[in-house]
C-alpha cells in the first residue's frame, strides 16, 4: 500500500531525516560530508528552503537530520 502524501505548509518547519540502508554509513570521508552539504545548500537556494542550523541539526556517519522551512 503506498504511503499517504505528506503535507507541507509554508513557514512551518519540517523534520528531514536521512539514514544509511540498514544503518550503514552515509558519509565515509570528510569529503563525502562536504559534498552532501554543498548539494543541500544548492537545493535550498534553488527551492527557497531555509535549514535551521541550531535547532534539530544532527549528523554522524550513518544519520543526518535537519529542520527545514520553506518561505523564510
Amino acid at each position: 500500500m503506498p504511503r499517504k502524501p505528506r503535507m507541507y505548509l509554508a513557514g512551518v518547519p519540517c523534520h528531514v531525516v536521512q539514514r544509511g540502508n540498514n544503518r550503514a554509513a552515509c558519509f565515509f570521508t570528510d569529503d563525502d560530508y562536504a559534498f552532501y552539504l554543498e548539494v543541500l545548500a544548492d537545493a535550498c537556494r534553488r527551492y527557497g528552503v531555509h535549514v535551521h542550523k541550531k535547532k534539530g541539526s544532527v549528523t554522524n556517519a550513518s544519520y543526518s537530520q535537519r529542520a527545514v522551512q520553506k518561505g523564510v
